[in-house]
């Protein structure tokens, strides 16, 4: 449970290539999340969540149990620019990922982020393909504040 947020809704379960390493495929969703905390403090809350469902962070390319990546945070309708150490958003990643385009584009097609592809038919694109609806939903997150948040 993340303070001050609440669930709005959740992308179909994706599964793609593996980045990095990895022989084995990942399952990528996305999730839409309302809250009023700050960028730097909702991510915090997400490390905290990965923590809890025993996520390590020893190698760089390890398995892991969950990661969640805070993509794109709005306010007003307009995306949020945040460059910190900690936190850099729209995620500077965010176009040479198709792991994270399809689940985004399947949640948010209308959603045109500045890190994102420009064109629409750049979303569809993606070499991935729907996942068991029954499988664990590891997840990107785009989240939008609250005004006042």
């Amino acid at each position: 449970m993340i303070p001050a947020t609440e669930l709005l809704r959740c992308s179909p379960v994706f599964e793609t290539r593996p980045l990095g390493p990895s022989l084995h495929p990942f399952l990528n969703a996305a999730v839409e999340l309302r809250t009023e905390l700050a960028p730097e403090d909702l991510l915090t809350e997400l490390l905290a969540l990965e923590a809890r469902h025993g996520r390590t962070r020893r190698e760089r390319w390890e398995a892991r149990t969950l990661d969640l990546d805070l993509l794109v945070m709005t306010e007003d309708g307009r995306s949020l620019r945040v460059d910190t150490d900690r936190l850099v958003l729209p995620h500077p990643e965010l176009a040479r990922r198709d792991f994270v385009l399809a689940p985004l584009a399947a949640l948010r097609p209308d959603l045109r982020p500045e890190a994102a592809p420009r064109r629409p038919s750049c979303w569809p694109r993606c070499p991935c393909r729907p996942h068991d609806p029954r499988a664990r939903r590891p997840a990107a997150v785009l989240a939008s504040r609250r005004p006042g948040g």
